[in-house]
């Protein structure tokens, strides 16, 4: 809580104050029957459990069925139930993982906020009929409370993110058209088993079934990223880049639009590793690949191509554009510190960056990608720390060379250099 900015704290306290309010306001209304206290001991313990089991991406999005039995108990038990439903089923993972206080209580509140309102929507939608689940109208006022339910969820925590990260609401990603799809699927899953509770209790247990599928189904999710990310940095990784690049150039070729390719190197990463540990150089590179992800645009696509080499695709940039943002990226990491376990000082990195564009320095992938890697070659020859283009109209954007010798060897190697 003490590193989030000034606007990120206040926006969390003001989600916990809403939540607490929520929960005072709600628990006078509790069960008055004992077929409600066994709806929601069996839906409290389900959600408690499936908390217990996240499905987590490498880009850090995690997936749970615990919206599944919230969402049926927003439709059969009265607030005060639901709302002891909601805390009761973070506390087990609360115990196991042990995250920090605040990141708990937020998305408890989180939930509380959103169950409530979709709640009201329910209620006020379906009328007279929200008693049973098997009118059209209640149907309906369920499927509309599942919307506001998630679209409410993706949103305070986006806001979460954006404030205490700076990041836009599109690059949070929270409000791609997959993570609604799956979210919506998990509470109309909900609506299903609260349809089936009341015809009877017993057919809850034929949703065992398709949920198994459904946690299947995310697991399955996480895997198709896990094979296109690179673990160590969370960066796409080649395989993933290449395939991109390729629907890219068809594209690009296509409408004649232009593209950039840059290629970065961490200089000197081996002294880091040999001076610090290569612990050490694992969270450089990590840090180095957070910089860039920050300084990219949503649709632009970085990747982690070797050991500390990076490959970026700047969509609708020339070379000119394209060394512009390559000159932004490597001074935002000069710029940046690295805390590292085996120093006392945080220590520093730095990038060399070719920059190349299509169609001036390549017609295919393997054309561009090779000749910003020369363009790497050469910003190495002329001292590192710097960024160049492979043409000598690109050149002349660029910082200046640490010495003529440099500048004219480099001229000299350029394939696209004039005699």
């Amino acid at each position: 809580m003490k590193g989030l900015p000034l606007a990120a704290r206040a926006y969390v306290w003001a989600i916990l104050s809403l939540g607490v309010g929520v929960l005072l306001w709600s628990l006078p209304f509790l069960p008055d029957r004992r077929e409600q206290w066994l709806t929601f001991g069996v839906l409290a313990g389900a959600a408690a459990v499936a908390q217990l089991f996240p499905v987590v991406t490498p880009k850090g999005h995690a997936y749970e069925l615990t919206p599944v039995f919230v969402f049926a108990g927003l439709l059969l038990l009265p607030r005060g139930a639901l709302a002891l439903l909601i805390v009761l089923a973070f506390i087990p993972e609360w115990i196991r993982f042990r995250r920090p206080w605040h990141i708990q209580l937020l998305d408890v509140g989180n939930v509380l906020i959103d169950a409530f309102l979709a709640r009201v929507l329910y209620f006020w939608l379906a009328g007279g009929s929200a008693g049973s689940l098997h009118a059209p109208a209640s149907l309906l006022a369920a499927v509309a409370a599942a919307g506001l339910f998630a679209f409410l969820n993706h949103l305070i925590l986006a806001l979460v993110m954006c404030l205490a990260h700076g990041h836009s609401l599109r690059e949070t990603r929270l409000f791609e058209l997959d993570f609604f799809l799956t979210d919506g699927t998990l509470l109309c899953t909900g609506t299903i088993v609260a349809l089936l509770w009341q015809v009877s209790p017993w057919l809850v247990v034929l949703t065992s079934a398709p949920l198994f599928l459904i946690y299947k189904a995310l697991h399955t999710l996480s895997l198709q990223e896990q094979a296109r990310t690179d673990a160590k940095t969370g960066l796409y990784n080649p395989r993933h880049f290449y395939e991109v690049v390729r629907q890219e150039f068809r594209r690009a070729a296509r409408f004649n639009r232009p593209l950039a390719v840059i290629m970065a190197d961490t200089d000197l990463l081996r002294s880091i590793n040999n001076s610090y540990g290569h612990l050490a150089g694992d969270t450089v590179l990590k840090g180095v690949a957070d910089v860039i992800r920050r300084g990219l645009r949503e649709y632009d696509v970085a990747a982690r191509f070797g050991g500390d080499e990076f490959a970026i695709l700047l969509i609708e940039c020339g070379a000119s554009q394209g060394l512009m943002v390559a000159e932004r990226l490597r001074k935002q990491v000069e710029d940046a510190r690295f805390v590292v376990p085996t120093s006392v000082q945080p220590i520093q990195a730095t990038l060399s960056l070719g920059v190349a564009s299509f169609p001036a320095h390549g017609r295919n992938p393997d054309e561009v990608i090779h000749q910003a890697d020369l363009a790497v070659y050469y910003a190495k020859l002329c001292g590192r720390n710097r960024s160049w283009a492979c043409s000598p109209e690109s050149m002349a954007l660029g910082p200046t060379p640490a010495t003529a010798e440099g500048l004219e060897a480099a001229r000299r190697h350029s394939p696209t250099a004039e005699p």
